[in-house]
């Protein structure tokens, strides 16, 4: 087994050079698409279009984490017995990218102003779109975990959403000139269109990779065995169960996320054709911070990396209460962009820290899957409470939630690279 995996990692170091830049083109084109679609401003517009109800607007968010992280821990009983992850990924990957496209051509010939059967179209597709993307982000996952050096892993994730973050805020601020000058409907089929023709590059590129096979490979559990040892997991590894719960109340930040570019232009007064402008400055904000949590945390740890998007969080809550005005409420937009790149980044690379590598597709799995059902709650209960109480009382109570995770990130996880040894040779680590 020790010739097996010293043979593996030299494939790794030959290919690590060809897998970062392949690495850094998928996310490049990825989230150059998405800019045009975003979640949490163009898509919110786009919905309140055929729907007065925020709440009906919170179901989108909702929707997406349900079908993103409810299917992974599913994905990683199946995918975690794989010696090879490429082929899965690319094939799910393509149920994240017809989406946009059969959106845009129903957008253009079916959707109008108030359309019931455009918010059904929308959300069909858009569901199916977020399971896609759920599925396939373990195997993914793993792959990069697996031929990506731990100790240069975060900054190389950090340079993809860099890169991919500047494609993203270029495709917002298109996206917001196309929402300004072309009417309804068409502008935002044409939005939909651009996402499916970029991210079907993306995929393109990822096909490129090169992925050498893992040796250390465990048999597939029945389901009662595989659940059983999820909780064992739980029990034993107490930092990662501390973290898992402060995020899950993290989750709860997602109770005003779609709901701020609305706030701006509703009450605020901002023209709609700001809406780009809120993206490029969120975009922005997330792209020149992705390199410096890379840094930091291959240098530091992820712990304090988290730490940092919790602050984030809570102060960008804590801004949209008390702006008063249009200026000071576009910071609100780049401390969400500071929150996003280093909850993102940190969560993911400090659940490849806690995990052993040939139970890394469980732990990424159980990571995301418990925290279904908070994200896919706060949006929803996000929108209720603006409906019915009002912004400010939602802005509030996410400051809140935001701190209580804080508090438990300081108090209670310890940094995994300090506390558990998973970098050693034996465990199939470089």
């Amino acid at each position: 087994m020790n010739d097996l995996l010293k043979e593996w990692k030299s494939e790794v170091l030959k290919n690590h050079r060809w897998n970062t830049i392949i690495t850094i083109l998928d996310g490049t084109f990825f989230f150059f698409g998405l800019g045009f679609v975003f979640e949490s401003t163009i898509l919110p517009l786009f919905i309140s279009k055929l729907t007065p109800y925020k709440s009906i607007v919170g179901l989108a968010p909702a929707l997406w984490m349900l079908g993103f992280f409810g299917p992974q821990i599913i994905s990683a009983r199946l995918v975690e017995p794989l010696a090879r992850k490429k082929r899965l990924v690319f094939l799910v990957g393509m149920g994240q990218r017809l989406p946009w496209l059969f959106l845009s051509l129903a957008t253009f010939f079916l959707i109008g102003e108030g359309s019931l059967v455009g918010l059904l179209v929308f959300f069909f597709l858009y569901g199916f779109y977020a399971f896609s993307g759920g599925f396939s982000f373990v195997p993914w996952l793993d792959l990069v975990g697996k031929i990506l050096l731990p100790k240069r892993r975060g900054r190389i994730l950090g340079f993809n959403r860099f890169a991919g973050g500047i494609a993203g805020i270029i495709g917002a601020l298109i996206a917001g000139r196309i929402l300004s000058h072309l009417p309804f409907p068409n502008n935002f089929s044409l939005c939909f269109l651009l996402a499916f023709l970029m991210t079907s590059v993306s995929l393109s590129a990822f096909s490129f990779y090169r992925e050498p096979t893992y040796p250390v490979i465990k048999e597939r559990m029945a389901w009662g065995r595989y659940l059983k040892g999820l909780g064992r997991i739980l029990r034993e590894n107490k930092d990662y169960s501390y973290c898992l719960l402060a995020n899950i109340i993290l989750c709860f930040v997602a109770m005003s996320t779609p709901f701020y570019a609305l706030y701006g232009i509703e009450r605020l007064k901002a023209p709609e054709g700001w809406i780009g402008g809120f993206t490029a400055l969120l975009l922005g904000a997330q792209t020149m911070t992705y390199v410096l949590w890379g840094y930091l945390g291959d240098r530091q740890g992820y712990k304090g990396v988290m730490v940092l998007g919790a602050l984030f969080a809570g102060s960008a809550a804590v801004l949209a209460l008390f702006a008063g005005n249009i200026g000071l409420y576009l910071f609100v937009f780049v401390l969400l962009g500071f929150y996003m790149s280093a909850v993102m980044l940190g969560y993911m690379n400090i659940v490849l820290e806690f995990s052993p590598p040939e139970e890394r597709p469980t732990y990424i799995g159980l990571g995301h899957t418990l925290l279904a059902l908070p994200l896919t709650i706060a949006p929803l209960l996000g929108g209720l409470l603006i409906d019915r109480i009002g912004y400010r009382f939602v802005f509030g109570l996410t400051a809140l939630v935001a701190f209580v995770s804080l508090a438990i990130l300081i108090l209670m996880v310890k940094e995994p690279r300090r506390h558990y040894s998973f970098w050693n040779a034996n465990q199939g680590e470089l």
